[in-house]
């Protein structure tokens, strides 16, 4: 190894950075992802139960790890240098984790260069694999594409939630009607289209006239997940005729990582 150039020498043309997530509910978690996404489109992935969305210079990915490890299990009696009893136990400890990639390529690595001159000092920079770093670009992806909502089963209850928030009585009735149009849009980005067109929405028994920008819908969604609403309830039919899921609670905490709730509104900005 001594004739190889010293690694801060090296170019880097690629980053992943990852992270495990659990989730108990992961097929319901990635179908309901596909109703809130709101700024860019979240495609399907490689794997079963996994998601993709994609950028010229990057790829936000989330899948089912269980699913990714079956999905991509050898044929263990044609391998016998593969440990069937472990491979299994590998199989039964990846149930409930969803794993979350972000993959940097050159030009986003540059770009990340530019933006922290303190990242400057080598091609190949160490600076670009701290934690913090990794765990922000991580954090703005997620919240970008999924938000920090927790996800109701039944609108009544996340109205309730609404009710005990201190916002002043007309944002409330904003809220609710955002929660109600998105309920029957079944989707966020058609919820803001009838929105900017503007569209009529029941409020407890009154119809309300409800119109406005983009950026207001959007400022609505920010509150209603400022107090752990994700703006769109689990449609009924999932859980009264259709048995795809089994038993759905009430609500079903937003799999966000703990240390994440720590990251300050500065860096969700980065």
């Amino acid at each position: 190894m001594e004739r190889i150039a010293r690694l801060e020498h090296w170019n880097l043309t690629r980053i992943d950075y990852a992270i495990n997530i659990r989730c108990d509910y992961p097929e319901l978690f990635f179908d309901m992802i596909k109703r809130i996404d709101r700024h860019k489109i979240v495609y399907a992935g490689s794997y079963a139960s996994s998601l993709e969305k994609k950028r010229k210079s990057s790829k936000f990915i989330l899948y089912d790890k269980q699913e990714e490890i079956m999905d991509t299990q050898p044929a263990l009696d044609t391998r016998p240098d593969i440990d069937a009893e472990e491979w299994n136990l590998y199989t039964e400890e990846s149930q409930h984790i969803i794993r979350m990639e972000y993959q940097c390529y050159a030009d986003k690595i540059q770009a990340m260069k530019a933006k922290c001159p303190e990242l400057r000092c080598y091609e190949f920079n160490f600076g670009l694999f701290d934690e913090y770093l990794g765990n922000s670009l991580l954090y703005k992806e997620y919240t970008e594409t999924i938000g920090t909502g927790d996800f109701y089963k039944y609108r009544n209850d996340a109205i309730r939630r609404i009710a005990h928030s201190p916002f002043t009585e007309k944002m409330k009735i904003k809220l609710r009607c955002t929660m109600m149009l998105c309920a029957r849009a079944r989707h966020v980005r058609e919820a803001e289209k009838q929105f900017t067109t503007g569209t009529m929405v029941r409020d407890n028994g009154n119809a309300i006239e409800f119109q406005g920008s983009k950026e207001t819908f959007r400022r609505y969604i920010r509150q209603l997940e400022s107090i752990g609403i994700a703006p769109v309830p689990i449609p009924k039919e999932w859980y009264s005729s259709n048995p795809k899921y089994g038993r759905i609670p009430n609500v079903i905490p937003n799999p966000i990582p703990e240390e994440w709730k720590q990251l300050s509104q500065e860096l969700r900005n980065r």
